[in-house]
């Protein structure tokens, strides 16, 4: 598993971090690209004809996150305690992305093993790559499968922290918030 590890904090106007969340009492967003890449070895054997059948010997996957963004309102100051508080509810959606992919981990492995104990296909010689090809997109789809059930987890996780109530709560451990007066504005009118 490659973790999610923030690449680069970048600094965003309030009116981009708007249009990037849809949401005005946003003030910093996660971004994260989930990827999967695996490398397969096949065996074979003759089944006494013209034909082989080709099997999995070994799946050898990597998944995790790339392209990890952090966007933290650029109003205020590295040091400022509005900064570091956004700062560590942004790092908490790094935490979501790194616990929800690890708690799909075991499911997937035991998919992909029960899948490569009972994925042997019959082919004639000249079409051993066509029918890996086939193998290796059918093993694709499952492990898509389990990082799609692991997104909806961490958009579900990411939703109950990213509420306006929540926000406004962790609006006071600071003050002097700038952008609070807006946020509350918004927030009455999303309703």
């Amino acid at each position: 598993m490659q973790p999610a590890t923030p690449q680069q904090i970048i600094r965003i106007d309030q009116q981009a971090l708007v249009r990037k969340t849809g949401k005005p009492y946003i003030l910093g967003l996660t971004e994260a690209k989930a990827f999967s890449v695996g490398q397969y070895t096949f065996g074979r054997y003759a089944d006494g004809q013209e034909k082989q059948c080709l099997y999995i010997t070994g799946i050898d996957f990597t998944i995790g996150y790339e392209d990890v963004l952090i966007y933290i309102l650029g109003e205020y100051p590295r040091e400022s305690c509005q900064y570091g508080v956004i700062h560590a509810h942004e790092m908490r959606h790094v935490e979501i992305l790194n616990q929800e992919l690890q708690r799909a981990l075991p499911g997937l492995k035991q998919d992909l093993s029960r899948i490569s104990r009972n994925l042997t296909q019959r082919v004639r010689p000249q079409r051993t790559q066509q029918a890996q090809r086939a193998i290796e997109t059918r093993v694709r789809g499952r492990v898509r499968l389990a990082i799609n059930r692991a997104m909806r987890r961490v958009d579900r996780a990411n939703a109950r922290i990213d509420t306006k109530q929540a926000y406004l709560a962790e609006n006071r451990k600071c003050r002097n918030w700038r952008s609070i007066a807006h946020a509350s504005q918004s927030s009455q009118h999303m309703d």
